[in-house]
């Protein structure tokens, strides 16, 4: 997931709303055209304004050879104006800190436990990496039938929850077992 911010200054004063998209080619992908910010309608008087939101990089764009940054003037009219942009950033935020799960599920998994997350079956079909490993650094009962693990490495990949879409959430496997041997009474050696 990532942010983009940006200050536009439009040279009209008619109400102009505009977005912005990337232009890139990809593997079978070639021209493709992805809105990533969408801006509402401004003009001159309004000085300068600051755009803002996020977007998913999906895995057409993951895979993409070259990218552009488009501005598009979305007013429907084949009019010229002039912009001045300054400021535009876009950063990667993690989608995750922690994962909620079942406390029930839960009650075997330790702190140190690595665990395998896939993100979602909508990712699925692409080649592009659709899972990771991490280690569960901290677990917290959240007292109503939850427990939220935290996580030593934050995803930087799509997880979608059950609340968001209970057919394309996500799964979390335990990949590691924290258990102690013990046997039921000692035995004097014999032999």
């Amino acid at each position: 997931k990532y942010y983009t911010s940006v200050k536009v200054r439009i040279h009209s004063e008619s109400d102009t709303p505009y977005f912005f998209y990337l232009n890139y080619n990809g593997e079978n992908q070639p021209n493709r055209w992805d809105s990533i910010l969408e801006c509402p309608g401004q003009r001159y008087s309004d000085g300068w304004v600051t755009c803002s939101g996020e977007f998913t990089v999906n895995e057409f764009m993951d895979r993409a050879d070259d990218m552009n940054l488009l501005f598009h003037n979305s007013n429907n009219q084949n009019i010229e104006i002039t912009v001045d942009f300054d400021d535009i950033s876009i950063t990667q935020i993690n989608y995750v800190e922690s994962l909620t799960v079942k406390t029930d599920d839960a009650q075997c998994w330790g702190i140190g436990s690595e665990i395998h997350v896939g993100t979602s079956a909508y990712y699925s079909f692409s080649r592009i990496a659709n899972s990771y490993t991490t280690v569960i650094e901290s677990i917290s009962d959240n007292n109503d039938g939850t427990s939220s693990l935290g996580l030593a490495v934050s995803p930087t990949i799509p997880i979608i929850s059950k609340a968001e879409d209970d057919d394309f959430a996500a799964d979390v496997a335990l990949l590691s077992r924290n258990f102690k041997v013990i046997s039921g009474t000692e035995e004097d050696k014999k032999g």
